[in-house]
């Protein structure tokens, strides 16, 4: 081999060591992109709270649930107030949000906003508890299921299996506190909550506490599907666009910030648009729980009722529709928008910061 032959290999066989280094630091450059990557996406999940690593167990979302449900039940309970009274009017006797608000505070004070919270507040803590532990495990079995794996509509399914279970347990709380709320209108009768429960009870027995309860499940079942299904879709849909738009150079508290502001957003939607769906069943609801005492004795003992009494779901509808139209089942739905604005944003907002702060 002469001189030149033996130039052209060692030229070679350097372009070949040269590439072959300049392809393996490629390949390190690319590696440690994808695990940068990959860390941030997780830790992005962290902040967000659109998948938790590792997963709420079942008694971390009972715990986070309680306390979801008191900073709920706290700040909305006065719109609920409000909401309760415009849907018990008469269709000659029906006012606006505002007029009914201000009558209630000019005759009866600011405490009147918040008569038989005790009720709800008992029930909505145990209720937050157990919807977010069922809905833990809901969603562990949907996803199991071939059918629903990767579906879209699994949070859906797993929210509305959530509303079977929700519609035995309030179903009490809820006839105690409506029966609360319109107590002022006639006169005190009820010192508290649980004096209400106890009087109903005592007068017409414990079959009193779960009148309305087949409307009441059907209304949990159609607002919690909606309820856990769209949030869990606002919630990835709002935390991917924040941090696809921040992952350039924001900082960390900035990150967190739009994280927190995506679960509150997505819970604020979630929860609005759950109830204005489900608000003709909560109209419904409230008729029949909120009836007088002489047509609810009737109707527990059997006895037929007047004619312009409510007896099933169906009639009252019935009478809702021909007394004022579609408008009677959206009596009082702007403070309960409101309300659910409020309570679900700040609903999520307390149970995703719970689920950080609660030890694995």
């Amino acid at each position: 081999m002469n001189k030149t032959e033996k130039s052209y290999h060692s030229v070679r066989e350097s372009s070949s060591a040269t590439r072959s280094a300049r392809d393996t630091q490629r390949r390190g450059a690319q590696a440690d992109r994808l695990k940068m990557s990959a860390r941030s996406e997780r830790s992005g999940g962290e902040a967000s709270g659109a998948e938790p690593a590792p997963p709420p167990s079942a008694s971390r979302s009972v715990a986070a649930g309680a306390f979801a449900g008191v900073v709920g039940t706290v700040l909305g309970f006065p719109f609920d107030t409000v909401k309760a009274r415009m849907q018990a009017m008469e269709a000659s006797n029906r006012t606006g949000a505002l007029k009914c608000t201000s009558d209630i505070l000019r005759r009866e004070g600011a405490l009147a906003f918040y008569r038989g919270m005790a009720s709800p507040l008992t029930s909505l803590v145990i209720l937050n508890s157990l919807n977010f532990g069922f809905y833990a495990k809901t969603t562990q079995w949907t996803k199991s299921q071939a059918a629903l794996a990767g579906s879209s509509v699994q949070p859906f399914v797993a929210g509305g299996m959530v509303g079977v279970c929700a519609g035995v347990i309030s179903t009490p709380f809820e006839m105690t506190k409506v029966r609360m709320q319109l107590d002022n209108q006639h006169g005190r009768v009820y010192k508290n909550s649980i004096e209400c429960a106890r009087q109903l009870v005592q007068q017409h027995g414990m079959r009193v506490l779960y009148t309305g309860y087949a409307v009441n499940v059907i209304r949990e079942v159609v607002f919690l599907s909606i309820y856990f299904g769209l949030y869990e879709h606002a919630k990835r849909a709002l935390s991917s666009s924040s941090s696809s738009s921040s992952s350039s150079s924001a900082s960390c508290a900035a990150s967190s910030l739009s994280a927190a502001a995506a679960i509150a957003a997505a819970g604020a939607l979630s929860g609005a648009t759950a109830w204005f769906l489900s608000f003709p069943l909560d109209c419904i609801k409230t008729r029949i729980q909120g009836m007088p005492s002489a047509d609810l004795a009737r109707r527990i003992e059997g006895r037929p009722l007047p004619r312009t009494g409510p007896y099933s779901a169906v009639r009252v509808a019935r009478l809702m529709f021909a007394s004022h139209g579609l408008s009677a089942f959206y009596s009082g739905v702007i403070p309960s928008v409101l309300r659910a604005c409020i309570v679900s944003g700040s609903r999520f907002s307390a149970y995703e910061l719970a689920l950080r702060v609660l030890p694995t």
